[in-house]
């Protein structure tokens, strides 16, 4: 299970050979892995299966109400391939264009939904900075976007299971993100972008501090597995 965790944490795309008992010769696939999960007593890899070469672009988890993609109609599972004719293959590419532009400038923007492509004029907005009295309504905005709502872990709890720390998973709301990907209730977030975590505080703070444009979870689940998986912040 090592190399695959490694896979997912270092976002590394794998091929895959199995050769089924009695078979003659392996099949193989190419996969972007994401999800490494355990049930029933067997570990599951869940992951996009890729064709080589036939899909690029950065592709959208989740899109904030409000923000300049989402007025320009940017949906979640839409994949950005392209900003003012210079094509994007990945996130990490999508942000470095977006960063070379200044809050009131114009983009375009080409994206693939489903099998449909199609281009949207954006207006970049700067971004809003959260002062203390708006926590509250930061704190609602991170469960909004993460369709889930939390709370820290006690220092009994923290003590009896001996972790130095973790955000528990109080609720899931059953249409969110969380509840998509397959964090249930009782989860919990350890790390995001390598980071510990402990409070909503943190959440914020992981995203701000996000360079790529890229949340990276590791969660651990009730049934002991560990998650790990991206949620792209570009759009």
């Amino acid at each position: 299970l090592g190399p695959l965790y490694q896979a997912i944490r270092g976002r590394q795309v794998l091929v895959l050979r199995y050769r089924p008992f009695g078979a003659v010769e392996a099949w193989e696939a190419t996969v972007q892995p994401y999800l490494l999960k355990q049930y029933n007593h067997r570990w599951f890899l869940i992951g996009q299966g890729i064709k080589p070469g036939s899909v690029k672009g950065a592709y959208i988890t989740a899109v904030k109400i409000g923000s300049a993609a989402a007025l320009a109609g940017i949906k979640t599972g839409d994949i950005i391939q392209g900003i003012d004719d210079v094509d994007v293959n990945s996130s990490v590419e999508l942000s470095e264009r977006i960063a070379r532009h200044h809050p009131g400038d114009k983009i375009t923007l080409k994206y693939k939904r489903g099998t449909t492509v199609s281009t949207a004029d954006v207006t970049l907005k700067e971004q809003e900075s959260v002062t203390d009295n708006q926590s509250a309504i930061a704190d609602a905005t991170i469960a909004q976007k993460l369709g889930a709502s939390f709370s820290p872990l006690s220092s009994a709890f923290k003590q009896r299971y001996r972790m130095n720390t973790g955000l528990a998973v109080t609720d899931v709301d059953p249409g969110g993100l969380f509840a998509e990907i397959g964090i249930q209730r009782g989860s919990i977030i350890l790390r995001i972008n390598g980071q510990q975590i402990n409070s909503v505080v943190d959440i914020k703070k992981t995203f701000s501090a996000a360079t790529n444009g890229i949340a990276r979870f590791e969660c651990l689940t009730p049934d002991g597995s560990i998650v790990v998986f991206n949620l792209s912040l570009g759009a």
